[in-house]
């Protein structure tokens, strides 16, 4: 819709009609109301005289060339008088010149050629590029941006504004140039980030869109990243191939009502300065790989909040030296693959308030000897061999509303707590599925409360053996 001119408005005051008319910087003077077309409305409104201006809220490509994503004509120039001139290219040789292909933007040039002096403070591409061709005039959506050093000459220090039309960044499109920022016109619809593409640039942050579907390798590799946000991601299928490698300046990564298959182990490597990750909003990720952040000792939190994981898989989060408290309330976690925080001694806090976990596996948090854990109404089927062994874990653990199904032979063995721990227990755990020694070696600090069941009956359920080391008393 393209309006040229407005042939009625009415407005309950003349103070209302000067706020609007302020508001839009358009207030001229007295007396009458004069329309762009000449018309004057002056019976109706006294001491007032607004020019309406030729607005355009969806815009028309009547001329070849370059437009913006409201088809509006486009022109990047600095204060300089420099210009840009963009140049676009067909995917198959010439052959799409046909209406609403797709093209994509090749590279860029400045007009004089004195880009030493430019002073672009946003460089903005173009959405649509119009032609006329044998007397019919052709419209092309731009779907990619660059091949190979595309515009290191036109875009540094500067930030860049992406149309919606643009799904794809192309291998290398911006690799080493001074970027202040990304910014998108309407939408972010980014789909695909090839190899390179934002490598070592000096980007401190970048958001990932709901379309974002594949990374190239080493897509921001060595870049000057501090933040990266999954925001909406409907379908990722990983986060692979090396895409923030040796982003050393690297601190949070948030994902936020976002669907990713597999983070894997080549995500983060070498983000030596990554402190904190945040998986919130219901996200939904299907696993944490092996050794994923295996050793991070710089990362410091890790949130896993209202979302769902279905497996952190073995050694995900080994050894991380630094890393104080792991949080997944209201989450649900399929399984917690054994080894997966083994060794986290610096954590003093693992919190599944209101989480539903299937299984912790082995040594799933074995060595975390500061760590404390929170089972407030949490829901969990299986915690395995010594999945908690040598923690620090205090006060009460009640596993009663749990559903617990399993606890398995020593599976909170060894704990190094000065204060005392009490396990509160129900009839409701199957038969046969109360480890041995489930809670020995607790430096005589560990007790265990067992509801529905007397002395006699508890034996004929579960032994005798799985009480060993610790005090023991029933309410039937």
């Amino acid at each position: 819709m393209h309006i040229k001119r407005s042939l009625a408005v009415i407005i309950g005051s003349l103070s209302g009609l000067t706020l609007m008319a302020a508001s839009f910087g358009i207030y001229q003077g007295y007396c009458t109301w004069v329309f762009n077309n000449g018309n004057q409305v002056s019976d109706t409104i006294d001491k007032a005289n607004i020019i309406i201006p030729d607005w355009s809220f969806d815009g028309e490509i009547t001329n070849d060339g370059f437009y913006d994503d409201f088809k509006k004509p486009l022109t990047n120039e600095d204060s300089l008088g420099h210009k840009i001139n963009f140049k676009i290219d067909y995917f198959k040789n010439g052959d799409d010149k046909v209406q609403d292909s797709t093209i994509y933007i090749k590279n860029a040039s400045v007009n004089p050629n004195d880009s030493v002096f430019t002073d672009f403070s946003k460089v903005i591409f173009p959405a649509y590029y119009a032609e006329t061709i044998d007397g019919i005039r052709y419209v092309h959506p731009i779907s990619q941006i660059g091949k190979s050093f595309t515009f290191d000459n036109v875009c540094n220090n500067t930030e860049i504004e992406i149309p919606s039309t643009v799904t794809t960044i192309a291998s290398k499109a911006f690799k080493d140039v001074t970027l202040k920022g990304v910014s998108y016109s309407t939408a972010n619809n980014i789909s695909s980030i090839e190899s390179y593409a934002f490598a070592y640039t000096s980007l401190t942050s970048f958001t990932f869109g709901p379309k974002m579907s594949s990374f190239g390798d080493s897509a921001f590799r060595g870049s000057s990243l501090e933040t990266v946000n999954f925001l909406d991601v409907e379908n990722l299928a990983s986060i692979d191939n090396y895409p923030f490698f040796e982003c050393t300046s690297l601190t949070d990564v948030n994902i936020n009502n976002s669907t990713i298959g597999t983070i894997k182990q080549s995500a983060f490597t070498s983000c030596t300065a990554l402190k904190n990750i945040n998986i919130t909003n219901n996200s939904k990720i299907t696993t944490i790989d092996y050794q994923a952040f295996k050793s991070f000792s710089s990362l410091n939190t890790l949130n896993i909040l209202n979302s769902t994981v279905q497996t952190i898989y073995n050694a995900a989060f080994y050894n991380c030296s630094g890393l104080q408290k792991v949080d997944m309330t209201g989450s649900t976690i399929n399984k917690i693959n054994y080894n997966s925080f083994i060794y986290c001694e610096a954590m003093t806090m693992v919190d599944f308030t209101n989480a539903t976990i299937g299984t912790i596996d082995t040594y799933a948090f074995f060595g975390c000897s500061k760590a404390n854990v929170n089972f407030t109404n949490t829901k969990i089927n299986t915690i395995n061999y010594l999945a908690f062994g040598e923690c620090d874990i205090s006060g009460t653990v009640d596993l009663r509303e749990s559903d617990i199904q399993l606890i398995s032979s020593y599976a909170f063995a060894y704990q190094k707590n000065t204060s005392s721990l009490t396990f509160l227990l129900s009839s409701s755990i199957p038969d046969k599925c109360i480890g041995y020694a489930f809670a020995t070696g607790c430096r005589n600090k560990a007790s265990a409360v067992l509801y529905g069941y007397n002395s006699g009956q508890a034996k004929k359920h579960y032994g005798t053996g799985w009480y060993s080391g610790i005090n023991v008393s029933y309410k039937a």
